[in-house]
């Protein structure tokens, strides 16, 4: 899979980095997808909310920016923008992990180009469920 991580500043540099994307393969085919290119790319606060205004007309900080590129059903490929200061917040906020909190966002994003949504209750907790399954089956390797 053409699966790569991408970094905006120097700030932050991701951990065990081809496990996480041989992880990342595994859930995309788990899934039923074909594998293509999904970039994840490592951003700070003020970047993440400027791409949160300008494309999805949201003001406000988020943790992962999903973008579906995608043109061939059943392969898939995107852009995952991640903002590494909101994902260290909520390892605090939750005590989590920050390399644990760090690996539910990336796979978050690619459950959303796998077709979930967390716009409702019902939604959020379905993703969250199958966060944790995932991130289950990484702490297995």
């Amino acid at each position: 899979m053409a699966l790569s991580v991408h970094y905006q500043n120097n700030k932050f540099r991701l951990r065990k980095s081809k496990a996480i994307r041989s992880w990342l393969s595994r859930i995309v085919i788990d899934r039923g997808f074909r594998p293509g290119p999904v970039s994840f790319i490592f951003t700070d606060d003020e970047y993440l909310r400027e791409i949160n205004r300008t494309f999805l007309e949201h003001d406000y900080f988020t943790d992962v920016i999903t973008f579906n590129l995608s043109e061939i059903k059943g392969v898939m490929e995107g852009e995952i923008y991640i903002s590494f200061e909101t994902v260290k917040e909520n390892s605090l906020k939750y005590k989590t992990g920050y390399y644990q909190e760090i690996r539910r966002v990336m796979v978050h994003g690619i459950l959303h180009l796998a077709g979930f949504n967390d716009t409702d209750q019902d939604e959020k907790r379905e993703m969250r469920r199958m966060e944790d399954y995932y991130l289950e089956k990484f702490e297995e390797t």
